[in-house]
């Protein structure tokens, strides 16, 4: 109770300081207030419909300029030679009459409004509905409802002549969640509603170009048409701004003015109007800017910009305006719009409707913005649930994924500050970061880690871990390859194909001199002709290898068949010059060398490729030959050595294509 004392005792200390008279405390927060006739202070503010005791029947001169006369018919009369057949009430307030009518001589329906039957009479009453529909007529737009004809009726009161518009009250779709009106609206119903706000915002901005403010905008002053057409309806509070926001029937008259220039009595709707429409301070474009933030609050939350059981409670609120802080369910964007649209002083509020109008429009693309995000947003809780419950879901994971990093792309790409998005799609990639991590795919997830400005240090560590397990399984790899190709015998098989052909080439250039001689010329075989041919054989060997570069024949194999070679042409050297020193006769030696040669080369060819066992074995019958027939032992080992090295050479020759992956220049030997 102490609370709402206080809360009457701020609430009159504001009503004494704006200097409100107290006849107007109890007035709805809705209702329509509208300036007086005289100067009386507790005649300054009027409830629509109402009639204040310091109003009486004036026989106050009518407007000077002379108006055509209107002859109407009403329900009963003849409709026969008349301008105007009204046919029934559309509505009415505390100023006039609005009601359905046909204009026989076009044969259309209009809207006809008159003034209320006890404002009839009234000198002031007539004046606002002359400035009303002059001000109407002045503003040419589809958001405007056209103005007709002005005349007067036989009682000599005015009568407007308007399009009669069909269609439903904005306020009726915003209360209304079940209006069969929205049949027609599919989908979100919040940017059909700014796209009317829109449409109201392109109506003010025609009519501030030509300085006149509305001073009444609510809901209840728009209507939608049948077809999608907006209309801002009830001009009967605007003014002109010209010569300080005075309508020009009261431009005269003192009594409505404030002790001020430029000011006027308060008038509006308490649960939208701006601080200066009750701290009776000069009206701008902003004022009605501020009612435009009034009627976009209550789009977005249901509620007036202001609240309170009467205009008493209204008026703190209405002079302090602080900021509202919007719920979650508020979009930011639209939240912060309404708060600058409706600052309580005017230079902080938006420059002018077309700003206002500007920002929501944005507002709007944002919106498709927003809900691009909210859809890719939901694939990533989806994504995080699977992950939990199903981690080994990989395609679905993976569908998720790429779902949700597109939509969140798309979402920026249309609003590049998205910040819901560009949040979502940094947390996106730190998801998608530790999939790729736990499927061990550092590629993928090295190249989502790039698209972050800044790696969280827990995945820094992660991507490190694998990097190192990667690099370590990378050099493992290649030591089992090197290994690999090190007992590769395919390694270079051409190569030494090559070798041995021209090796044997040369031994049965030489042995075919030898055996020519001997038999042609008899030459005697002796020690002293071996031995040369001995040396000669290893010394071939190193020219061939250095001639065919076989030095890069790098691995082990290649290695020990050169070394084997080697040491069994130093064996044969070695046998030779112990059958030397003991004496025996050249063929005797000349079976053992075939003897141990065949031997050692046929454990080095099977050892090292076993696919050359049939070599061998003629190796070796070769020898057990000579050994049955000693008169031919230089021509079977001849046969036995030239012919397995011809043969071996032979079957190495064949294995084309395969090279040394690590000699780019074995690919063109081979």
């Amino acid at each position: 109770m102490a609370a709402l004392g206080a809360q009457d005792d701020r609430n009159a200390a504001v009503w004494r300081q704006l200097a409100l008279p107290d006849g107007a405390r109890a007035l709805p927060p809705r209702a329509t207030i509208r300036a007086p006739t005289s100067g009386v202070d507790d005649a300054a503010l009027v409830e629509r419909g109402a009639r204040p005791a310091s109003e009486r029947p004036s026989e106050a001169a009518r407007e000077p300029e002379a108006l055509p006369l209107l002859r109407i018919a009403r329900a009963g009369d003849d409709v026969d030679d008349v301008d105007l057949a009204l046919e029934g009430e559309l509505g009415s307030g505390g100023m006039g009459v609005v009601w359905r009518a046909r204009q026989p001589l076009l044969d259309r329906e209009v809207a006809v409004k008159v003034l209320h039957p006890r404002k009839r009479g009234r000198a002031r009453a007539v004046r606002k509905l002359l400035d009303e529909a002059r001000i109407a007529a002045r503003l040419d737009h589809p958001g405007i409802v056209p103005i007709y004809a002005l005349g007067a009726d036989a009682d000599g009161d005015p009568v407007l002549v308007m399009k009669r518009v069909e269609g439903v009250v904005w306020r009726e779709l915003i209360e209304q969640p079940d209006h069969p009106r929205w049949a027609r609206v599919t989908g979100d119903r919040l940017p059909w509603h700014l796209g009317v706000l829109v449409q109201v915002c392109h109506a003010l901005e025609l009519a501030h170009s030509r300085d006149v403010i509305h001073r009444d905008l609510k809901p209840d002053n728009v209507m939608i048409g049948d077809f999608g057409e907006v209309y801002v309806l009830d001009w009967g509070l605007a003014v002109e701004l010209s010569d300080g926001a005075a309508p020009p029937s009261t431009r005269r008259p003192e009594a409505e003015r404030g002790a001020g220039a430029g000011r006027f009595s308060v008038a509006g709707t308490p649960a939208y109007m701006a601080p200066e429409m009750v701290n009776r301070e000069p009206l701008t474009v902003q004022s009605d800017v501020y009612l435009l933030g009034s009627v976009l609050h209550e789009v977005l939350t249901g509620e007036p910009r202001h609240k309170g059981d009467s205009f008493f409670d209204l008026v703190y609120q209405i002079h302090v305006s602080e900021p509202v802080v919007y719920a979650a369910s508020v979009p930011a964007e639209l939240g912060a719009i309404c708060n600058r649209a409706t600052a309580r002083r005017p230079e902080d509020r938006f420059p002018s409707v077309a700003a206002f109008r500007e920002a929501v429009e944005l507002a709007l693309e944002h919106r498709a913005s927003e809900r691009m995000a909210d859809q890719a947003l939901g694939r990533l809780r989806e994504l995080e649930k699977l992950r939990a419950r199903r981690p080994d879901a990989e395609a679905e994971l993976r569908r998720l994924a790429t779902e949700c990093r597109f939509g969140l792309q798309q979402a920026l790409e249309s609003w590049p500050d998205n910040p819901r998005a560009r949040a979502g799609l940094v947390r996106a990639l730190g998801r998608f970061v530790e999939l790729e991590l736990e499927r061990g795919n550092l590629v993928a997830a090295e190249a989502l880690a790039t698209e972050l400005a800044l790696v969280p240090p827990d995945l820094a560590a992660r991507l490190e871990r694998l990097r190192a397990e990667e690099l370590a399984a990378k050099r493992g790899v290649e030591r089992l390859e090197r290994i690999a190709h090190g007992h590769d015998i395919n390694v270079l098989a051409r190569a030494r194909g090559l070798q041995l052909l021209a090796l044997c080439a040369l031994a049965l250039a030489a042995c075919g001199t030898l055996i020519v001689g001997m038999r042609v010329f008899g030459w005697e075989l002796g020690y002293g002709l071996m031995f040369p041919l001995g040396v000669a054989s290893p010394v071939a060997i190193l020219a061939l290898m250095l001639l065919t570069r076989a030095r890069k024949a790098r691995n082990v194999v290649n290695r020990r068949l050169i070394f084997a070679f080697l040491l069994i042409t130093l064996f044969a050297i070695l046998v030779r010059w112990l059958g030397f020193r003991a004496e025996l006769p050249v063929k005797t030696m000349l079976l053992f060398e075939l003897a141990a040669c065949a031997c050692g080369g046929t454990m080095v060819v099977v050892t090292l490729d076993p696919t050359m066992w049939k070599q061998a074995v003629g190796s070796v019958s070769c020898a057990v030959l000579a050994g049955v027939f000693p008169e031919l032992a230089v021509e079977l080992t001849v046969l036995g050595t030239v012919g397995m090295l011809a043969w071996v050479g032979l079957a190495w020759l064949r294995r084309t294509g395969i090279a040394d992956p690590a000699d780019p220049e074995s690919g063109a030997r081979a």
